[in-house]
């Protein structure tokens, strides 16, 4: 969704309005959806607590967000729920294949359709995927993406195409303590236009960023630039 963009009404859904999670500027009965999502939909068995509940609400209020929660918390699923609900396709940036190749199998496990786009795949498996997400309605909900994939032809024309179509809901930088330009810089060139694509992608685009929680110092270095 672009930052200029309102999230679409869901007052349409005819929900009770008794369970409201989320704080000023969500839409409405959208503490609802949630918890039946949350429950019927994902399956996960943490419950949303106050933390989890603010980033949703900013994320579907149409804002930036940088969370910062520690392994096994349910960082995840501040972004996997509103990909579920909402139209388009959520694009997630990761560094670790290993992390990607779990959630997409978690994802697809509850018949949720998530895909990974890497150098692993075969020929078939890329023309697949692709052919989905140029379509007029792709039935992929999220899609991984490692960095090397985010500076290839192949991607950026996806990007393009979503773009094109109105069919990019939001972007997602997971693990983005490991996407800074400190990162980036100490390796090489390469690696700094990763970042600079992660810039581009994600300029205009409602971008969720989220980091494993260390402390405000480390956090404070490797974050500070996104902004």
């Amino acid at each position: 969704m672009l930052k200029n963009q309102s999230f679409p009404s869901l007052s349409e859904k005819n929900l009770e309005n008794n369970v409201i999670f989320m704080q000023d500027g969500a839409p409405p009965h959208w503490g609802r959806i949630l918890k039946n999502s949350q429950e019927e939909v994902i399956h996960y068995s943490v419950i949303l607590d106050c933390f989890h509940k603010s980033a949703l609400s900013q994320l579907m209020s149409n804002h930036d967000v940088l969370i910062f929660m520690p392994t096994g918390s349910g960082k995840s699923l501040c972004y996997q729920l509103p990909a579920v609900l909402k139209p388009g396709v959520c694009v997630v940036f990761s560094p670790l294949l290993a992390l990607i190749n779990d959630q997409v199998s978690h994802l697809k496990a509850l018949k949720i359709n998530a895909e990974s786009l890497n150098s692993r795949l075969t020929p078939t498996e890329r023309r697949r995927i692709i052919e989905d997400l140029k379509s007029p309605a792709p039935s992929i909900k999220l899609l991984y993406v490692t960095p090397e994939m985010a500076c290839t032809d192949n991607f950026q024309s996806i990007v393009r195409t979503l773009h094109k179509n109105n069919l990019l809901s939001y972007f997602v930088v997971d693990e983005a303590h490991c996407v800074s330009y400190w990162d980036f810089h100490t390796y090489n060139d390469e690696r700094l236009k990763q970042y600079e694509l992660y810039k581009n992608y994600t300029e205009d685009y409602v971008c969720m960023r989220v980091s494993e929680y260390k402390s405000p110092n480390v956090h404070y270095m490797q974050i500070k630039e996104i902004f």
